[in-house]
């Protein structure tokens, strides 16, 4: 982090920096559900991130992260299972939240903004603990959009009771035998939908990483036509045609 970064930060801090990059949305939204933070339920996670720290800022001759930032395919297949593993986090804690938040609102069947934003920090929050707003001044970064995505397809196509056998129905025609309202396309609806997030948002993270660049969104079209709709300002945008 540090060295991207191009600062020396002291080491104690630095770790403390990378954990909460890494873990902090795994670490407040359990805190908000009443449940333990990831890194008090696994040892993993604290292990884990000493040796990559180690290994990334005093591997000998540098070799690991030279190794690293030198190879493309090497990013690409990094941050595909990196991205597997995060959509893992927004999707339990989804579920969490939709097991934590009442269900029968005043407003709809379900709990909605409850889960979706319980989600979709616990796969960003690390971002905001980080840079605080700073992560969102003037444009909705890729870390915060695609956990909101990943949570809003999963939420819908599982949760909602309106919308979510409208979306079965849809995409029962492309899986032949197991469709059709059986109990084994019924069993296997909720599995399909999480493997698929995880394979869009890891497959988004291998061409960011080794085809095109880390401003690769597959979304920039529709954001284009969305911010001419709605008549919203685009700083981002707005700033690069002033520097023109």
């Amino acid at each position: 982090m540090e060295k991207a970064k191009g600062k020396k930060f002291f080491w104690f801090s630095s770790i403390a920096r990378v954990l909460m990059l890494c873990y902090g949305g795994s670490t407040m939204i359990p805190i908000m559900l009443g449940s333990p933070p990831a890194a008090f339920m696994n040892d993993a996670v604290i292990s884990i991130t000493l040796v990559s720290w180690w290994l990334c800022n005093c591997c000998p001759g540098d070799i690991f992260y030279s190794t690293y930032t030198s190879s493309k395919l090497l990013r690409g297949i990094s941050g595909f299972f990196f991205e597997i593993a995060r959509c893992n986090v927004c999707l339990i804690w989804l579920k969490k939240g939709h097991a934590v938040i009442p269900a029968g609102g005043k407003y709809y069947p379900i709990p909605i903004w409850g889960p979706l934003l319980a989600g979709t920090f616990a796969g960003s929050f690390g971002g905001f603990v980080h840079n605080g707003l700073a992560a969102v001044d003037s444009e909705v970064t890729w870390l915060v959009q695609s956990a909101a995505y990943v949570t809003a397809a999963y939420h819908f196509a599982v949760f909602d009771p309106n919308l979510a056998p409208l979306i079965q129905g849809l995409a029962a025609p492309f899986v032949g035998p197991l469709a059709m309202g059986s109990a084994a396309w019924t069993a296997a609806w909720a599995p399909l939908v999480g493997a698929g997030c995880a394979l869009w948002l890891a497959g988004v993270a291998f061409l960011q990483e080794a085809v095109y660049d880390k401003d690769f969104n597959p979304f920039s079209p529709i954001h284009k036509i969305a911010y001419k709709v709605t008549l919203v300002e685009n700083q981002k945008e707005a700033a690069k045609k002033k520097k023109a």
